[in-house]
Parts: structure tokens; sequence; C-alpha cells
């Protein structure tokens, strides 16, 4: 059985990028058993599962978590202090990572790492872009200007209000 050192159940972090100080929350719910880790969890991405090892006199832990959709991105950490601490790899990025059990409590600064992830975390409806007549210095600040083009987002305009595509060609020509 894993001792105080490596507490199954659950588990809070964060990973970052190299040349990045932001940080991207993950939760983990892992299991320590015998040499082995196992578990899953969540970050702004999407699910995982971990599979790995660890060893409880090195303090040493390497594991491997697996996005249903994405490659597998390899963990290797030492247990020091407050939680495990490391570096994170895939074959085109790379980073390191701070996971701790919530046994533990959590950083000072972990609710505003969780609200900056919501606000990224806001998914939009994709921006696309329609014509709507030539650009001019009097556009409305909500048209985009492209050339000799205006546009403004689709779902602001109906079907039946579009222009036709001779004159799209006609704005962006002249």
């Amino acid at each position: 059985m894993a001792g105080p050192l490596f507490p199954t159940g659950p588990w809070v972090g964060f990973y970052t990028y190299n040349k990045s100080t932001r940080r991207f929350l993950m939760d983990l719910n892992l299991r320590f058993r015998h040499g082995k880790i196992d578990g899953s969890g969540a970050d702004g991405l999407d699910t995982f599962v971990i599979t790995g090892i660890y060893d409880e006199q090195k303090l040493e832990c390497s594991w491997q978590k697996a996005y249903p959709t994405r490659p597998p991105v390899a963990y290797q950490g030492y247990r020091e202090g407050k939680g495990i601490w490391g570096r994170w790899k895939l074959p085109t990025a790379q980073g390191g990572f701070h996971i701790w059990p919530l046994s533990e409590g959590s950083p000072p600064d972990l609710r505003r790492l969780e609200e900056e992830e919501s606000l990224e975390r806001v998914t939009r409806e994709p921006l696309i872009l329609v014509p709507v007549g030539p650009a001019t210095e009097n556009s409305p600040r909500s048209q985009i200007s492209f050339g000799n083009a205006s546009c403004i987002p689709r779902n602001s305009v109906s079907r039946q209000s579009l222009p036709s595509p001779k004159a799209i060609d006609s704005w962006l020509i002249s």
C-alpha cells in the first residue's frame, strides 16, 4: 500500500508549457498501490486516464496521461514538499507540472487559477463573417473591413439581407 507521501484519492494541480508561466488546471483521482499508479482526470483539453509507476523510497514517479482523442503525454516527477513536481513531454511540446493531494489542501492562489481557466473555457460559436456592403469611414464599429468590403458576424444578419456574389466582387475589386 502507498504511504502518506502517495495518498490515494483526489489530487489537483496544473501544467505549464515551456517558455510560458501560464498554468492550466487539472483534476485527478489517483490510486497508488504496490508501486503502480492508476486513475483518471480532466483538464481544459479533455478527460484522461493515468497509468504509471512510483517508488516510495526514491520519491520518484512516472506515468502516461492518455486522452481519448489526443496523443498520450509522458509525465515524470518527484515527491517534494507539497505534492509532485516534474516535467511532461510530447513529441511536439513539453513543459512542467505540479500536482498535490487535496488532503494536503490547496495553495492560496488556486481560486485565482480556477477563475482564469473558467474564462478560457467559455465556448463560443465560431465567428463567421459575411459581407454586407462597401467599407467606408462611417461603417459601424460592429463591422470588420477586409479590403474594400465590410463584414459583420453571420448570426446578426438574415439570409435575405445578404448581397449577391457579384456585388461582393465589385466591392473587393473597386
